[in-house]
């Protein structure tokens, strides 16, 4: 017998349909979700700026160490945010290599 979940009406449902799942939410995953204008969802979501964006071009861009520090400046780094981290790890991962860390 399969198991069942009392849906709070009395009728009881088998955990195998797949009714009883909470469903995927058509929003971008929570770290690419950050403050900005909202673009238009009526569940919450909000659209990364511009210049988050920008960043993310130049990010995905660059192709050797020296290209990724002129864009990871001090000066840049107060407007990332967290897909902007994690492009810039990503690209860090990418652009070094085993012999620039010894």
């Amino acid at each position: 017998c399969a198991p069942r979940a009392e849906t709070g009406n009395g009728v009881q449902k088998s955990f195998y349909h797949q009714s009883h799942w909470s469903k995927a939410k058509a929003v971008p995953p929570p770290i690419f979700a950050s403050n900005g204008a909202p673009n238009g969802a009526t569940n919450g979501a909000q659209r990364r700026s511009d210049a988050a964006l920008q960043l993310d071009r130049q990010l995905r861009g660059v192709e050797t160490v020296s290209a990724l520090m002129s864009v990871v400046t001090p000066s840049a780094l107060p407007h990332f945010d967290v897909g902007n981290v994690v492009l810039a790890f990503t690209a860090a991962a990418r652009v070094v290599e085993e012999r620039t860390l010894s």
